[in-house]
């Protein structure tokens, strides 16, 4: 849900990138349980479509690199006349928490707590 890749070539392959900001959840097998796994296919989905209005990232700028050597950026789309940053897009819908470094959210326990409350 935080990562996609960008056509800036590097060895002949497109760069796969991650956005600055945000810790969404993980999937498939890093995944603690099938909700984590559910939240992170919404978050994917979600980013994917923002970036199927949008056709293609208008702002990216990044400096380091996350602990699999890709870079984190800060995106931003034009959809219309509208620029929308991603990691803020994916914050407002409620698909990726605000992320500064160090321990990263726990998922599950999260989406327990919203789902017991509904």
């Amino acid at each position: 849900g935080d990562t996609f890749d960008v056509d800036i070539m590097v060895m002949g392959q497109p760069t796969r990138v991650r956005l600055a900001r945000v810790d969404t959840p993980e999937k498939g097998r890093f995944a603690k349980c099938v909700e984590e796994d559910a939240a992170s296919q919404r978050a994917t989905a979600y980013l994917r479509d923002l970036l199927d209005q949008a056709g293609w990232v208008v702002y990216l700028r990044g400096g380091k690199k996350d602990l699999y050597n890709r870079p984190i950026v800060e995106a931003a789309i034009k959809i219309g006349t509208k620029r929308l940053n991603l990691s803020d897009a994916l914050i407002t819908a409620g698909l990726a928490l605000s992320y500064e470094g160090g321990t990263k959210s726990d998922w599950c326990a999260r989406l327990r707590t919203i789902a017991n409350d509904n």
